[in-house]
């Protein structure tokens, strides 16, 4: 019995049954990236989005769609578990990275598109092709740290994700090609931020892999 949880305009699946779709996003549950849910509002994927999943589940409901959408905090070790980035340590004692080396080979087999930071290392180090992205500034922490100054406050950040976010999913049906020439025609401004995501909007083609 499916057990969904109505958050807004959204649904999030709680447990291992999920209704039919071939399109399978995993975004664990993070106040700090609630901007990311325009990637896939209202557009009756499945979701997964708690960040304590059992490993045997998600690869079983991995197998089980063609197109996995990742979203959230990451490196290039994959997606990381909310706990990581705020606490330092997973409290509930679970795997620190939701994504990791260990889901490359299944991964091979699906159409990909991931929205964390520096996941275009993970997917090139596994040969994986697809719409990714490199590092990502969507905090103001992230902001000192790339560019020494945050040039954006609080609400113009939350409000840039948003863009970016509502541009990726505004061509997520069309090809990895395609998606990142819409996105860079939709999510524009003169402010750094901007700027420099842009030039992280990230296609793999799969000749590179020959």
């Amino acid at each position: 019995m499916n057990n969904l949880d109505v958050n807004s305009t959204s649904f999030f699946v709680r447990d291992t049954l999920l209704p039919m779709s071939d399109t399978l996003v995993i975004h664990p549950n993070d106040s700090s990236t609630t901007s990311l849910k325009y990637v896939y509002l209202n557009k009756g994927f499945d979701v997964i989005d708690d960040p304590d999943i059992d490993k045997n589940i998600l690869l079983e409901e991995i197998k089980k769609h063609k197109r996995i959408i990742m979203l959230g905090h990451g490196s290039h070790l994959g997606l990381v578990h909310p706990d990581l980035i705020r606490y330092g340590k997973v409290r509930s004692g679970g795997r620190p990275f939701i994504i990791d080396d260990s889901f490359g080979e299944l991964l091979k087999t699906k159409e990909t598109i991931s929205v964390w930071c520096n996941s275009d290392q993970y997917f090139k180090r596994h040969s994986i092709p697809g719409f990714h992205t490199g590092m990502i500034i969507s905090e103001e922490s992230e902001a000192v740290m790339f560019l020494g100054h945050c040039p954006l406050s609080k609400a113009e950040l939350y409000l840039n994700c948003v863009i970016l976010s509502k541009a990726i999913g505004g061509c997520i049906d069309m090809s990895p090609d395609d998606m990142k020439d819409y996105v860079l025609a939709h999510y524009i401004g003169d402010d750094k931020v901007t700027k420099y995501n842009r030039e992280n909007i990230i296609v793999i083609s799969v000749d590179i892999f020959k």
